[in-house]
């Protein structure tokens, strides 16, 4: 198991429900005398902060740099693709480091434990309303147009040391505080491969009676750490430039958007009764090495970008629609990238998109366009190309 969340702060995440790599700047990790780390931003913000981690008091108090974790994080950075596959690899088969014992195992994931450090984490005081405030937004998230239903749920027995409590919508006293409750469990739900990830043997010694998974099952420990990666992955995509070949880099976006897409989505897995072998047992239902065949063409499709040296025609292309303002609504040219997504994300190209004979009706329709030369004045008609994984 790699162990993505070791590049992200903490103490982001605790404070400010945000998951920030630690970079070379603003958030360069700084580690404190209990060995964890938290970024620079966080430890300015409270120079006397207990670890988020151990709860160590004053454990960042030194500032000193963590030069280890930087140079992981630039490991990880640099070596984007090859963190791709392997975190992918890791997470179908369910076996990595035990927190616990370091022994490399089939993991299990302590839920009971990471609720409970996630609770403690939450300023709750952000999130309390008062009973008729928590009824009035119930009622205004309820019906079909909306996206999100509240359901209010008490929670006096969470607060220590805190009541009365203040409800954060009308500023009014309250002994019986509420908090909608899906929101609450979105925001208390994420995963630390490296504190709850454990072995068999350490469950029994100690974490007997806590409500466990399987590292594999519904998946858990992807929906958690795909965020990290896909930071990973724009990173180093946004390492190159555009300059050489507009359309390269286009679908080069393009498919990174889709190796995280196919990566992250919640398949169903695979069960004893319709599994086709055994070693599929609990592996999502996904066409074959599809996410080793995109992550494997957007490796080609990069260093092919990366070492272009003469300009592609599709550049002068791209200043004429610029010139012409030929965008829709989303600020995209349509025809471009339509091209950009033929062939499919898994398919390898030699060329620039714009000299497919996939995208021979798109181009044949914007150089009639761009030979009108009249400048736009209404955003064009967006294309929307249906793509599949196969």
């Amino acid at each position: 198991m790699i162990h993505l969340e070791s590049l992200i702060c903490y103490s982001c995440q605790a404070s400010h429900s945000q998951r920030n790599l630690f970079d070379d700047k603003d958030r360069r990790a700084i580690v404190g005398t209990c060995g964890h780390s938290i970024c620079l931003t966080c430890s300015i913000f409270d120079e006397n902060r207990d670890c988020p981690i151990c709860t160590k008091p004053n454990a960042f108090i030194h500032r000193t740099v963590n030069y280890e974790a930087m140079a992981q994080m630039e490991f990880y950075r640099t070596n984007a693709f090859t963190t791709f596959r392997k975190w992918w690899e890791t997470l179908a088969t369910g076996i990595g480091v035990c927190s616990k014992c370091s022994s490399i195992e089939n993991l299990r994931i302590c839920l009971t434990c990471q609720k409970a450090q996630n609770l403690k984490d939450q300023n709750l005081s952000k999130d309390v309303m008062c009973p008729p405030c928590a009824d009035i937004r119930v009622q205004r998230t309820s019906g079909s147009y909306c996206t999100h239903e509240c359901d209010s749920t008490s929670v006096r027995h969470l607060i220590r040391n805190l009541l009365p409590a203040h409800c954060h919508k009308c500023g009014e006293e309250t002994d019986d505080p509420r908090i909608c409750k899906k929101c609450f469990h979105v925001r208390t739900m994420n995963v630390n491969v490296d504190t709850f990830s454990v072995c068999a043997d350490c469950i029994l010694e100690h974490h007997g009676g806590h409500q466990t998974t399987k590292a594999v099952e519904e998946y858990g420990i992807r929906h958690c750490t795909v965020d990290i990666i896909n930071k990973l992955l724009l990173i180093k995509l946004d390492c190159l430039t555009d300059q050489k070949c507009k359309l390269r880099k286009m679908r080069l976006d393009m498919i990174g958007r889709d190796a995280i897409y196919w990566a992250s989505i919640h398949y169903p897995l695979y069960t004893e009764e319709n599994c086709p072998e055994p070693k599929l047992i609990g592996r999502p239902i996904i066409k074959e090495n599809v996410i080793e065949r995109i992550i494997d063409v957007l490796e080609d499709q990069y260093h092919q970008l990366e070492e272009l040296e003469e300009t592609c025609g599709c550049v002068e292309v791209y200043k004429d629609v610029e010139r012409l303002n030929l965008f829709d609504w989303h600020g995209c040219c349509p025809h471009l990238r339509a091209m950009s997504m033929k062939p499919e994300s898994d398919v390898k190209i030699d060329r620039c998109p714009f000299d497919l004979e996939s995208s021979q009706e798109w181009r044949r329709e914007l150089l009639e366009i761009i030979e009108r030369n009249e400048v736009a004045t209404e955003p064009l008609e967006s294309i929307y190309v249906m793509r599949e994984a196969t």
